[in-house]
């Protein structure tokens, strides 16, 4: 059998084995017709992923078993078992994804999350002395979890690892960190930079080998991708949470002592000045009509001249977004076999060159499309075999400096101890030159909002004006925004691989969002777009009638009377929405497109693209519970249509918790249908929002790992709520403040926290992708919708099909009861 015939037929058997458990009709030799495949794959990547994602099914089925309750030694056993199996073959896949992947953000962080919580259960079952010891919170949460989602990962990430992990083994844990511990010596580095939010939220964990391996992770990673990097790991030096302070610093005492590798203390240096200079910016006040602001910055222009290619990276999406190139799809044609088949590399790639700087260097272009260079400032590019066999000088010595911070990090600096190739450093996409900061221009502008929120800019060595929000949040935690971030951009990877997203180009516009310390942080500013309600008032402009907000600021106070009057009569204040308060705000959007844009092929792209990227936020926002959806949040981009959403304050249904609750899932008032054509929410909103909802629950899995950190580096407002409940503060085993308010001290904390909030909002977010309706819309109600009433469609036992649950949520968000219902300032009449 020829290699080309071995490939198909490898093809065959992994579809008729894929048919087979689709089918249920798995039995022993499911893994044996899987272990066939990788045969004749050539041990690619997708038919060991498919392996292990069988094991995984197997596993989350044990795990359900042992959360409620059987403890029985085959069962512990057959789950400690196939935990391994799980993390053995996931690591194998991926180190068999050489150049390209495509189940990279689905199996680094399932390893990730198994070994972290195993150790987790470990370090507790070590402390206690029993591990049968689970709250009946922690017991509600996986039970609920498990009749939401099924036995999924969802529903297993819903539970307290307490539960799931009854009576460790350390014998196992050790297994499965020797497992990640060789990931970590032998995979394509640039890679643990996905894993990089992930990690960051693991690092106050307990067990002392695993928070080794998550300094050294970090460690790693920071020496190789330091402009990346620093952002994360600095701004968590400066946490609140004492530990978590103490460990980043830890991290970063290992950076600046790495012998060999200069630049790195000066750098991290450079990187604390200008996230103190600009924490101390989003914190300083004015005069309240104050709309500029001189700031005489603590870090110089020369500071930034003087660093070179060590300087400071704009923190713009484009640059802090690693790029891993996508294999093919196997079953698509039998195409992407292997690392040496497969397309070109994708543009993109996260590098480290040096030479966008102004002042020169050289280029980061190279025969291998250069992917993490040294922070020496050179481009060179170390291959996909490993680190060894360059005949360039330049390339010799980037190489050289990688191979000595890997040794620095897994061999405890002995770089003779680092065998050629152990460390894979892969090159992708086209060289593309970082730009560094240049200058913070003394001039900032000052927002009027309460918060005083400031535009800084950033001169880059591009010679161009880089603008970016930066704004404290007193009450807030700008974290969720740096993850509703975070979450887009997964949303958009996944829409991108599915036919119906890539022939409809669906997209979320995204930025990026840099947390400087828990209340403080700096959003790239999103060039090129209005707010709706902006853009709705030049409407009303061009027809001569008056202002909408005119309006509403000579009513409110009537409006708010008839929602007080007919606070329990929904029908009547429907009806007087309807034909009292609507008329006077008259849906005219429509004519926006022909008065923005020239050619009637112009204005006809940017009306799909306004309602095609309205529906994939609209489902979005929904999954995650995004509220606050005023006429000031919904941004409008003038050289597309396309609609962007920010300020995600409100998120995981807080929106419901305000004194007028906000009771749609999203906003699709008379104006958005308007612009959406005559068909309003029929036709490109409605097939756009089904096309979202299938991704969502193909890949439902991946997106709720985005969330997982909520559950272990919780959000500051839910450590509020802990301490006014209980006397530890920060929910079990916090590590913020003592009973008496105060900061306790590093040998009494508790290390890493398991937050009820995160479970709870992980449980609800796994049913609303599998098609239930649990958002709390009733009269007067406050609180989510917990329990399944019956005759609600999608919130009885069954869930809602994709066709079902889109009809539902279009329903909810333009029935005039619950919009009649909203605080006055959201506009639901606009």
């Amino acid at each position: 059998m020829t290699e080309a015939e071995q490939l198909e037929e490898g093809r065959r058997v992994l579809l008729a084995t894929g048919w087979q458990l689709d089918a249920q009709c798995a039995d022993r030799t499911v893994a044996a017709r899987f272990r066939l495949a990788i045969k004749l794959g050539q041990q690619w990547e997708e038919g060991i992923y498919r392996l292990g994602r069988y094991f995984d099914s197997v596993l989350q089925s044990l795990m359900v078993a042992v959360s409620a309750g059987d403890l029985q030694s085959s069962v512990l056993e057959s789950r400690d078992k196939h935990v391994t199996l799980v993390v053995q073959h996931f690591c194998r896949g991926l180190r068999a994804a050489r150049s390209q992947a495509r189940h990279v953000y689905e199996m680094l962080p399932r390893v990730l999350t198994l070994v972290l919580d195993y150790g987790a259960a470990c370090e507790r079952e070590a402390r206690s002395g029993s591990a049968s010891r689970t709250s009946s919170a922690s017991s509600t949460a996986a039970a609920a979890a498990a009749a939401g989602g099924g036995a999924s990962v969802g529903a297993v990430l819903a539970s307290d690892p307490q539960s799931v992990y009854a009576k460790p083994s350390e014998e196992c844990l050790q297994r499965l960190l020797d497992r990640l511990e060789g990931l970590l010596a032998t995979m394509t580095a640039n890679r643990w930079l996905t894993a990089l939010p992930q990690l960051t939220s693991r690092i106050c964990h307990r067990h002392g080998r695993v928070a080794g391996f998550i300094q050294r992770t970090l460690q790693l990673v920071s020496l190789l991708f330091p402009r990346q990097s620093h952002w994360s790991i600095v701004s968590l030096s400066r946490s609140t949470v004492r530990l978590r302070a103490e460990r980043a610093h830890q991290v970063l005492d290992l950076i600046r002592g790495s012998a060999g590798l200069p630049g790195h203390q000066a750098q991290v240096g450079l990187y604390n000045s200008t996230v103190k200079a600009l924490v101390a910016c989003a914190r300083s006040t004015t005069a309240a009509d104050s709309k500029q602001l001189n700031i005489s910055w603590s870090v110089s222009r020369r500071a930034f001249d003087s660093a070179g290619a060590n300087g400071v990276l704009i923190p713009n999406l484009r640059q802090l977004t690693v790029s891993v190139p996508e294999a093919p799809d196997p079953l698509d044609g039998g195409r992407g076999w292997g690392g040496a088949e497969g397309g070109a590399a994708a543009a993109g790639a996260v590098s480290n060159a040096g030479a966008g700087s102004s002042a020169g260097g050289a280029s980061a272009a190279a025969a291998g499309s250069p992917m993490g260079s040294a922070p020496g400032g050179t481009g060179a590019t170390a291959g996909t075999q490993g680190i060894a066999g360059s005949g360039d000088e330049a390339e010799a010595l980037a190489e050289g400096e990688v191979a000595a911070a890997a040794a620095l990090v897994i061999n405890g600096g002995r770089v003779d101890q680092l065998a050629p190739g152990s460390l894979s450093l892969s090159g992708f996409g086209e060289p593309d030159s970082q730009v560094l900061v240049a200058e913070l221009e003394p001039t900032v502008a000052v927002m009027s909002s309460k918060e005083q929120p400031k535009r800084v800019t950033a001169m880059g060595t591009d010679g161009r004006r880089h603008p970016f929000l930066c704004k404290t949040e007193r009450r807030g935690d700008l974290r969720k925004d740096a993850r509703v971030m975070e979450f887009a951009t997964t949303v958009n990877r996944l829409l991108r691989r599915d036919a119906e997203g890539r022939r409809r180009a669906l997209a979320l516009r995204a930025y990026a969002v840099v947390v400087l310390s828990e209340d403080t942080g700096l959003a790239e500013w999103v060039q090129g777009t209005s707010t709706f309600r902006a853009e709705v008032t030049k409407v009303y402009a061009a027809n001569k009638l008056k202002d909408p907000m005119v309006v509403v600021t000579e009513t409110y106070k009537t409006y708010q009377k008839e929602q007080d009057m007919f606070a329990h009569d929904k029908k009547t204040m429907a009806t007087r929405f309807r034909f009292r308060w609507l008329p006077l705000f008259p849906a005219l959007f429509h004519q926006w497109f022909p008065l923005t844009f020239a050619g009637p092929a112009e204005w006809l792209a940017s009306r799909t693209e306004f309602a095609r990227s309205a529906a994939a936020w609209s489902i979005t926002g929904h999954i995650i519970g995004l509220g606050d959806r005023h006429g000031e949040n919904l941004l409008i981009d003038t050289r597309s249509g396309a609609c962007v959403h920010v300020d995600f304050d409100c998120i995981f249904d807080k929106g419901l918790k305000l004194r007028r609750a906000e009771v749609v899932p999203f906003r699709l008032t008379g104006n958005m249908l308007d612009g959406m054509g005559l068909a309003g929410h029929e036709g490109t909103f409605r097939r756009t929002a089904e096309a979202c909802l299938r991704v969502f629950r193909s890949e439902r899995d991946v997106l709720l790992s985005v969330l997982e950190p909520f559950v272990h580096d919780p959000l500051v407002e839910w450590n509020r709520k802990s301490k006014r409940g209980s006397d530890s503060g920060g929910g079990r085993g916090s590590d913020r403040v003592g009973s008496d308010g105060g900061m306790l001290p590093l040998t009494g904390v508790g290390g890493e926290t398991v937050q009820m909030e995160g479970l709870e909002v992980m449980r609800r977010t796994a049913e609303r992708i599998a098609g239930f309706y649990n958002y709390g819309h009733t009269a007067g109600e406050v609180a989510l919708a917990s329990g399944r009433a019956a005759g609600n469609p999608g919130a009885g036992g069954t869930p809602l099909s994709v066709e079902g649950q889109a009809h539902r949520l279009i329903a909810e968000a333009t029935s005039h009861e619950n919009l009649c219902r909203l605080y006055v300032g959201w506009l639901p009449w606009l």
